[in-house]
Order: structure tokens, then sequence, then C-alpha cells
């Protein structure tokens, strides 16, 4: 997971004004327009850069968004320092659940993605 606080160059606790001031910057400096008659290469590596500046600014300036990224980037951070290593920053407890509802004749069953594989029907019953 990408650190959006250490593109913008900001601490983790600045406020809404210096992470819109260091977005600004960072955008003016490194636009591909500014480096006209460039190669190609740093041309692409101006767009890679001002690309990954923008997703920071994307995520960090809305307060929502910035408290659900602080979220995940805390739970990742603690599941490295016990040693575990996740695939994806979402954990189990805060991915919501899909849920599919199943017409039964006798009734409506909501079936959880947990039990999806253990119950399944047969006839006008639900058996493991």
């Amino acid at each position: 997971m990408q650190d959006h606080y250490g593109v913008l160059g900001v601490e983790h606790d600045a406020d809404f004004e210096a992470i819109k001031r260091a977005w600004r910057l960072k955008v003016q400096l490194l636009h591909p327009d500014r480096h006209e008659g460039a190669s190609e290469e740093i041309l692409a590596e101006a767009t890679r850069q001002v690309t990954m500046v923008s997703a920071a600014w994307k995520i960090l300036k809305s307060w929502e968004s910035r408290q659900a990224y602080d979220r995940k980037l805390a739970d990742l951070q603690a599941a490295r320092r016990a040693g575990d290593r996740l695939r994806h920053p979402t954990t189990p407890s805060r991915a919501p659940l899909k849920t599919t509802l199943v017409h039964t004749p006798i009734r409506h069953v909501v079936l959880h993605a947990a039990h999806r594989k253990r119950w399944a029907p047969v006839g006008n019953r639900w058996v493991v």
C-alpha cells in the first residue's frame, strides 16, 4: 500500500491546508507541460509522478476517505508488526458481507457468503 502522505511530503497529522499546498506545489513542479523539449522517458516519469500525486490528493482531500485510509494504513502496519503478511489491507472484520436472497417455497432466506459453501437447498429443505 502506497503512503500518500509520503508522496505529498507531509506529516500524517497535517491539516487540510498543508496537504492542499503540498499537492499544488508537487503538481506544478512535476507537470509534463513544464518539461517541454524533454525526452520521452522524462515525460513518462513526470506523468507517472503526477498520477501518483493526484491519487494521493484524491484520497486525502476528503475527511471521510482520509479516515478510512488512515484505518487501513494502521491495520496494515499493525499486521506487519505482528509478522502477519496481508495480501490486501482490508481486514475481514471490516469487510462487508455479501448476501444473497434465496427464495424457497417455505420462506425467504438470506444466505451470507460465509455460509454459502456449507448449506445447500435440497427440495424444500436446507442441508449441510
